[in-house]
């Protein structure tokens, strides 16, 4: 019985790049000592995109005793074959070890990488490595070859680097990389774009330039390569890149992969639709394809943020808008849109000063601020970078106007006796509408009130009074009160027989305003003309202060009483024929005497209002062509705007289709289209 061949063999797992890998020699290769044994090495480099040929080709058909499979019907790709030198080892009884050994060329052994099988054969019967070797029995079976060995040849590119995270604007960017190089020269492409957005790129390549080499072990380098992306491509829009490197057989991709080399090669590259060609020329990058592909962003700082400063928009009053933006490229535009909510935008172009740090202003006209809602929005453009403050709303409060009066007519009037000193005559019909002093008094002998009137006929119809304040000074703390009158009066007759009844029940003092501590305070504080001073020794809610008694009278400190007025003043604006002034009314309550300036004297009753103006915007009307009327295509049409009963307080703008006609700044308003 003859024994076949049988082949053993440790695989070559690795060998540098361009160098014959060892030699595929066997030990312990069985032979028949009666039969000349030949051996055949079949090889290749290892081809990218190999994973469909080795996966789906189809399995190898059996042999026969003298045949062998033409390499075509085993794999796609080629296999190169040369003979091996079989040495004869020992001899034992019949059956001969043998070695065998053959050189794979240099020029095959790229950093793709070889894969190789080779055949052992006795003439009669035939085994492969790897596969198996021939098993005899009731039925012969020939060896099978199985597949191949792929040896790794050191070592495919391998990129190091460190992200560039952001970058000034407008300056250039210097992208540096590291990559370990096995072949005579290796190239690193920059891929990059300032699209950032998904779906299909432009993409625009430079070529690094290799600045720095430090040998290493296995013939490798470590490389160091440098490219400059212009200044003028550096913009706020930012920048996303990839770096692409190739030795001329694989590559390498930041980010992406590097080569993998095994049974299924696959080619390294950037993740997504840009494939890395394989011929090695500049650039290997195509960037005509479509798709995206994984990079590296880039911030470029800083791109344009607005920032609005606070204001406070009144109605029917321009507002100025102060709007502060970084502004990284030599200029920056400012635009701001506004709009009553619900209306059409307006738009301008604001005005800029600065150079990094901007400021821009704009005036929003008077009419375009009616009460209610204004929406406001500023773009801040760089150049490349359009930075928005989105729709800020905004109320518009009605323009509040202040206004302090002081008393178009104001007397005293006195019940009983006690007028003067040395008159002691009735003083039920006595006038005292020229004295510059106003009395308010309550004692056994006497009663004093006061009259005070103010014009209010100077403020607009419709005016909404948001506040009206009664200011007495010298009568805080008296317990003095006001009560609106019912009846008209006036200073020059007014007497205790003329008092006009109250329309509404006297009202006390909201607030008192005390002197400061230890002022002393002099003036006039009872009906006899005599003048004393009073130190304050508090202040708070209540005064101490010394007093002298002179017959029934008691002496006050002179502080300020006010009186809220508000729905008082609101009635007077909405019925002018009902301002009759208001009374000073003693307290109820014996012995108390103040004495108060007049609109004769230096201090009197002021009152102090504010009042916004008529919440209602203008309107217009188109009043021709009249509904329904005929025009002619292509003939001039005059399109007349009435702006209502109030009148428009600014200008008309006609839009048709959402296409502005025109504006016309004063009525008759007419648009020629």
């Amino acid at each position: 019985m003859t024994t076949t061949t049988t082949p053993q063999r440790a695989p070559i797992t690795a060998s540098p790049t361009m160098s014959p890998p060892s030699s595929p020699s066997l030990s312990a290769n069985t032979c028949p000592a009666s039969r000349e044994c030949t051996a055949t090495l079949h090889y290749r480099t290892t081809r990218s995109g190999l994973a469909d040929s080795f996966v789906n080709a189809p399995a190898p058909p059996e042999q026969g005793v003298d045949e062998q499979a033409p390499e075509s019907e085993l794999y796609e790709a080629p296999f190169l074959s040369i003979p091996m030198t079989v040495t004869r080892d020992t001899t034992a009884a019949d059956v001969d070890l043998v070695n065998v050994a053959a050189q794979i060329p240099a020029s095959v052994a790229d950093t793709r990488g070889v894969d190789y099988f080779f055949s052992v054969s006795d003439g009669t019967t035939t085994s492969w490595w790897p596969g198996t070797s021939y098993g005899d029995g009731y039925q012969p079976v020939a060896g099978v070859r199985v597949g191949f060995h792929h040896t790794r040849v050191v070592d495919p590119p391998h990129l190091v680097h460190a992200p560039v995270l952001s970058a000034p604007a407008l300056q250039d960017l210097t992208i540096s990389t590291q990559v370990t190089c096995a072949t005579e020269a290796c190239d690193v492409d920059l891929v990059y774009t300032s699209e950032l957005s998904a779906g299909p790129q432009s993409y625009r390549t430079r070529r690094l330039a290799r600045t720095a080499s430090t040998p290493l072990a296995n013939g490798l380098r470590l490389e160091t390569h440098t490219v400059t992306v212009p200044a003028a491509e550096v913009t706020t829009r930012g920048l996303a890149y990839a770096l692409l490197a190739h030795d001329g057989y694989t590559s390498d991709a930041v980010p992406g992969t590097t080569y993998w080399g095994a049974y299924v090669p696959l080619e390294g590259g950037p993740i997504g639709g840009v494939e890395a060609g394989l011929d090695g020329n500049a650039p290997f990058v195509n960037v005509a394809e479509t798709g995206a592909i994984a990079m590296l962003p880039v911030r470029v700082l800083e791109p344009p943020h607005p920032v609005i400063a606070p204001f406070v928009p009144l109605a029917d009053t321009a507002l100025s808008i102060t709007v502060a933006s970084n502004c990284a490229t030599d200029s920056c535009v400012a635009t701001i849109r506004w709009r009553q909510t619900g209306r059409r935008w307006n738009e301008a172009t604001m005005a800029g000063s600065g150079d990094m740090a901007m400021q821009f202003t704009a005036t929003i006209p008077a009419h375009d601020l009616a009460p209610g809602g204004l929406d406001l929005r500023v773009d801040v453009d760089d150049g490349f970078v359009t930075s928005s403050t989105g729709i800020i709303p905004v109320l518009v409060e009605p323009l509040v106007v202040p206004a302090v009066m002081v008393p178009a007519a104001d007397t005293t009037v006195h019940t009983e006796q006690g007028c003067a000193p040395e008159d002691n005559s009735s003083c039920t019909t006595a006038t005292f509408g020229s004295d510059p002093d106003l009395l308010v008094r309550r004692d056994v002998t006497l009663v004093s009130n006061a009259l005070v009137r103010f014009d209010l006929s100077d403020l607009p119809g419709g005016a909404q009074v948001t506040r009206a304040s009664l200011t007495v000074p010298g009568a805080g703390g008296t317990g003095v009160q006001v009560a609106p009158a019912a009846t008209a009066w006036d200073e020059a007759t007014a007497s205790f027989e003329t008092l006009p009844p109250f329309a509404s029940a006297p009202v006390s003092e909201s607030s008192v305003v005390l002197p400061a501590s230890g002022q002393r305070l002099e003036g006039l504080v009872d009906p006899l003309d005599v003048t004393d001073n009073v130190e304050v020794s508090g202040v708070g809610a209540s005064v101490s202060a010394s007093s002298t008694t002179l017959g029934v009278f008691t002496e006050l400190a002179p502080s300020t009483a006010v009186f809220d007025l508000t729905t008082v003043a609101q009635a007077w604006v909405d019925d002018p024929t009902a301002n009759f002034g208001v009374v000073l009314v003693p307290p109820s309550l014996d012995n108390m005497a103040v004495t108060v300036d007049s609109r004769e004297g230096a201090s009197p009753p002021v009152l102090d209002l504010s009042y916004a103006l008529p919440l209602e915007r203008p309107t217009a009307t188109v009043v021709s062509p009249a509904g329904g009327a005929r025009v002619f295509a292509d003939m001039p049409a005059v399109v007349e705007v009435d702006g209502g009963t109030l009148g428009l307080l600014g200008p008309v703008s006609l839009y048709l289709d959402d296409e502005l006609v025109g504006t016309d700044a004063a009525a008759p308003y007419e648009f020629h289209r």
